[in-house]
């Protein structure tokens, strides 16, 4: 005991609060009680739940969400002149981003597939 293990281990085995100022004590454990427990994590499971982390706080961001708003709003538009121009260039145009389109929107749910714990 009062050794740091190896592995998962928290601020309540190092801390002793009789030592530190009673002003300080709340700002210290209300800092040690707001850490996120799985950045402590070890292995191939650590190395995982880390990285649903941070792509999970990217992908509730608003950039990401305004982002993806913006790719659905240009896709509607993008599918509105879809039988609007007769020439063969524009078809073609339209057909790739449709197609890219696609595959954004593939890569999107399948994302938030992985990072919410579905798969």
């Amino acid at each position: 005991e009062g050794q740091i293990r190896k592995g998962n281990w928290s601020g309540d085995e190092v801390k002793d609060v009789e030592l530190m100022a009673p002003k300080h004590v709340n700002k210290i454990l209300l800092s040690l009680m707001s850490q996120d427990p799985l950045i402590w994590l070890t292995g191939i499971e650590g190395a995982i739940e880390t990285f649903r982390k941070y792509v999970r706080a990217f992908i509730e961001s608003n950039f990401y969400d305004r982002l993806m708003l913006l790719a659905v709003l240009l896709n509607t538009i993008l599918l509105s002149c879809f039988g609007f121009y007769d020439s063969e260039d524009s078809s073609h145009f339209i057909n790739v981003m449709n197609t890219v389109f696609t595959y954004l929107f593939i890569f999107d749910m399948a994302i938030k597939l992985i990072v919410f714990g579905v798969l």
